[in-house]
């Protein structure tokens, strides 16, 4: 069974960027809004004659509005964030084991959360390390023995009587 997230941020460059652009995105829907809106309210408003009392007459009434939009705006990053876990950890767990087995340790097996996007991805890393080290135990078979095990092997006799003595 796989764990549970408790980290929101794994890849601070991509899950910031998101966060930061997803942030961006409301403020500017909510300068839209609240533009749009005031400005058919001024229009549809003809018992002030002044342009400012108007104006500040339809801001008064998107107070609400924006407080709520405001108040949504940390729980819309929040839930983009986690959502990007789905991409980003995996992508994290893959860069590691991919550094582990170019650097010829024993990498165990990658496996993603579920819910996670790109299962195949992990399937495919797995069928690729199997493939090297099975490769790697064929190479290490292949080798042949050091210099000093091969002298050993042609004058037992020689080393033998050394050690004795």
């Amino acid at each position: 069974m796989a764990k549970q997230r408790k980290t929101i941020l794994v890849e601070n460059q991509v899950q910031g960027a998101l966060g930061w652009r997803i942030a961006a995105h409301w403020f500017v829907f909510l300068g839209m809004s609240v533009s749009v809106t005031c400005s058919l309210q001024m229009l549809g408003n003809f018992e002030q004659a002044d342009i400012w009392s108007r104006l500040e007459t339809a801001m008064l009434s998107q107070v609400g509005s924006i407080v709520v939009l405001l108040a949504l705006l940390p729980w819309f990053v929040h839930d983009s964030l986690k959502l990007s876990n789905r991409f980003a950890g995996p992508m994290v767990r893959l860069q590691k084991s991919i550094v582990e087995l170019t650097n010829q340790h024993d990498t165990p097996p990658v496996v993603f959360r579920s819910g996670d996007f790109w299962q195949e991805i992990a399937n495919n890393f797995n069928e690729l390390r199997m493939r090297v080290m099975a490769e790697r135990e064929q190479l290490a078979k292949a080798k042949p023995p050091r210099e000093t095990e091969t002298i050993k092997q042609i004058i037992p006799e020689q080393f033998n009587s050394s050690s004795n003595n």
